[in-house]
């Protein structure tokens, strides 16, 4: 009996210790593409970069806006940054996008596609997190919350 009972208890520890282990699935197997993006998200973001000469030291700026995915691998932002140094402006550019089937995506504007951002996407592709350092040397830190409307 204690050897079943051994046994048992092995095996149920090394099966516990192996779905733990696994990488969990994205989403129950959900595959994405560009085509998962589509429609209206509100953001929110926060950075930090560096001021702008003749002023030196690191700026901390808010925004808010839309991000209009059309469902093919462009997008429109526009919205608000609110900065410590600068005040507030207006933004609005056209993107390029590309979504991994594991739902990691990489946003960047048409005209500077060195400029790109990551993100992933949450929720059924309701939400998007993004986060990083854009390669624009004066951006230090990136993190971005986007919501589908």
């Amino acid at each position: 009996m204690n050897t079943r009972l051994s046994t048992s208890t092995v095996l149920t520890v090394v099966g516990l210790t192996w779905l733990l282990a696994a990488p969990a699935p994205t989403e129950a197997g959900r595959r994405y593409d560009e085509r998962s993006l589509n429609g209206a998200y509100y953001y929110t973001m926060i950075h930090v970069r560096e001021v702008a000469p003749p002023a030196s030291g690191a700026e901390y700026c808010s925004g808010w806006g839309t991000v209009e995915f059309h469902g093919d691998g462009t997008a429109l932002i526009e919205g608000y940054d609110r900065c410590s140094v600068e005040g507030t402006r207006w933004n609005s550019e056209a993107h390029e996008y590309s979504v991994s089937p594991t739902g990691e995506v990489l946003i960047w504007p048409t005209a500077d596609p060195a400029n790109t951002t990551h993100c992933q996407i949450l929720e059924k592709g309701t939400t998007l997190m993004c986060d990083g350092v854009e390669s624009i040397p004066e951006v230090l830190s990136y993190h971005a919350v986007a919501i589908k409307e």
